[in-house]
């Protein structure tokens, strides 16, 4: 069974409690072998919510994930997952954007040595919008096991009239950063058990 978890909003934000009042925003995280399946929701008037324009060849045939890899999907609604091996500082970031565009990178240690991970989408990002909410899910192939790795899942919201706003399980820093590894507070086993 997979459970939905809430993310929340950074406290730096302005108006975060207003924010957190109108806007919700939850992840799930599915493990298989060598596959890793995201999920992520936005509850929120769609008109609030500012979306990457999509890709026109999100939906391409033969797929090619390749040409749907992008840098900076930050910048605007995105949705983030980091996985930390537990013996090495190294550890993953993966990016989903609602336009279709995905990214992944390895880092060294802490926001050093980016360099283009070696995972892949099985299949084009998935994205619903209905009127009050937005659905994003996601399959990777993973080049590893995810065996012993602490997992930390987080979102951008970008309103329309409004500045962008920082998502994650945990925000251990008064200032937003997703790759702070003590935000990588979801353990595997119990990622495995939702």
């Amino acid at each position: 069974m997979v459970q939905t978890r809430p993310l929340i909003c950074h406290p730096a934000a302005a108006n975060a409690s207003a924010l957190a009042s109108k806007i919700g925003v939850s992840a799930a995280i599915e493990i298989g072998p060598n596959a890793l399946t995201l999920t992520y929701q936005i509850n929120a008037d769609r008109k609030h919510i500012a979306f990457p324009k999509a890709c026109a060849n999100a939906r391409e045939t033969p797929f090619n994930s390749a040409k749907l890899r992008r840098d900076d999907l930050w910048k605007t609604t995105c949705f983030e997952a980091f996985l930390a091996p537990s013996d090495t500082p190294a550890y993953y970031e993966i990016n989903c954007a609602p336009s279709g565009h995905w990214a992944a990178y390895r880092f060294s240690s802490y926001r050093q040595g980016q360099s283009q991970a070696d995972i892949d989408l099985a299949a084009p990002v998935d994205v619903a919008v209905y009127n009050n909410h937005i659905t994003l899910h996601a399959v990777l192939r993973m080049p590893f096991e995810l065996d012993e790795v602490r997992i930390g899942l987080s979102a951008v919201v970008e309103e329309r009239a409004g500045p962008l706003s920082y998502w994650a399980l945990h925000h251990p820093k008064s200032t937003p950063d997703f790759h702070d590894p003590e935000g990588f507070c979801l353990p595997i086993a119990e990622a495995k058990a939702l």
